[in-house]
């Protein structure tokens, strides 16, 4: 049996902004904030997506759940279980959104019996956390299908859907038929862009908000050059030595003081760059549509073509098995290390970042 399980946020005061705010928009937000919050009085603002870990919407739902619990609102996260091949079937969902074809696997009615019976088995659980009157934001393709099963239930549901293509296509067309039947009486959608909103949900009920970023996240903020190199040196990005003395620490996004100690795990053709080499780098998940073998192979074809190039480059990202709702993480990790033969500057690291508990979690390098 597949069972949800609720993600732990503290609440963050969104005091904290009032220092890179102008105070108009300071005084905006923090009435916004309490009319909000007496609105959900009694109820509660759940938040359903596939990982708690790895990714956009994970890291964004970090930040904007713990600020809305600053506010009163008694917002909540919801982690989905899968199988593999309820995962694989999401992942060609995604890649057919974006106008691709992925694993060109069918999204047929063998594939949607994968789907519904593991939102089912999910919505048991989640149903039984959910009161009548509660609002329901699920996040992307994954959480589609337990929108009628959450509206059979009582809750107010709300889709947002982070992905989409600028100009459709007949794999664009094959992802939005394959989800219609699930979002059609959805009241309320999200979408990050105009263009990614397809005909069969009413543009009428769409909102359009951009992905959002927290100035306080640990990668938004500014590092002193000493706290740069030490890092890079101490996970072995770089060449040593560091400053002396190092500074290992950082702020959290609760404002608490970390320190980076675990080193990442690299796969290198010659020596680490020196602190003065230029650095190419993409931080991103390994996903085919990011490319990072077409990275990787642009940057030989520049070294082979310029013999002053003292260049290294770095493709970043997280452990592949650290990632629930990504199953081909491990495929693409291995097509680019594979491929990864020359030049001899070439340096690639793949930099692991697993799962700790909030109150302990380390910062992610990027």
């Amino acid at each position: 049996m597949l069972t949800a399980r609720e993600v732990t946020v503290e609440p963050l005061s969104i005091q904290r902004f009032e220092s890179i705010l102008n105070p108009a928009d300071f005084a905006v937000a923090m009435k916004q904030g309490a009319a909000m919050s007496e609105r959900m009085q009694g109820r509660v603002f759940w938040n359903v997506n596939t990982t708690a870990v790895g990714g956009g919407v994970a890291e964004m739902l970090q930040s904007l759940l713990r600020y809305s619990r600053g506010m009163g609102i008694d917002a909540r996260w919801v982690v989905i279980a899968g199988t593999p091949e309820f995962f694989r079937l999401t992942k060609r969902l995604h890649h057919a959104l974006h106008g691709a074809n992925g694993d060109g696997s069918l999204l047929d009615d063998a594939a949607r019996s994968i789907y519904e019976r593991v939102l089912l088995e999910n919505s048991r659980d989640i149903c039984a956390r959910v009161r009548s009157g509660d609002v329901v934001l699920l996040h992307d393709p994954q959480t589609a299908g337990l929108a009628p099963l959450l509206q059979r239930a009582g809750a107010h549901v709300i889709w947002r859907c982070h992905i989409g293509a600028d100009q459709a296509n007949e794999q664009v067309e094959y992802g939005w038929n394959f989800l219609a039947p699930y979002l059609k009486d959805v009241p309320n959608f999200i979408f990050s862009r105009e263009a990614y909103v397809p005909d069969s949900c009413d543009h009428g009920k769409a909102t359009i908000i951009q992905p959002s970023i927290d100035a306080f996240s640990p990668k938004n903020c500014d590092l002193d050059p000493a706290t740069v190199r030490t890092v890079l040196v101490h996970t072995g990005l770089v060449e040593g030595p560091p400053p002396d003395p190092p500074q290992h620490t950082f702020l959290r996004e609760d404002g608490t003081p970390g320190r980076v100690e675990r080193r990442a795990d690299i796969v290198r053709l010659g020596r680490a760059p020196t602190w003065e080499a230029p650095l190419v780098v993409q931080v991103s998940r390994w996903d085919p549509l990011k490319d990072p073998v077409g990275v990787l192979r642009g940057f030989a074809r520049l070294c082979d073509r310029a013999t002053t190039n003292k260049a290294h480059l770095i493709l970043a990202g997280p452990n592949v098995t650290g990632v629930a709702d990504d199953p081909e993480g491990g495929e693409v990790f291995a097509t680019w290390r594979h491929g990864a033969v020359s030049p001899t500057r070439l340096a690639i690291g793949s930099i692991l970042l697993p799962f700790r508990p909030t109150t302990s979690r380390r910062m992610p390098l990027s």
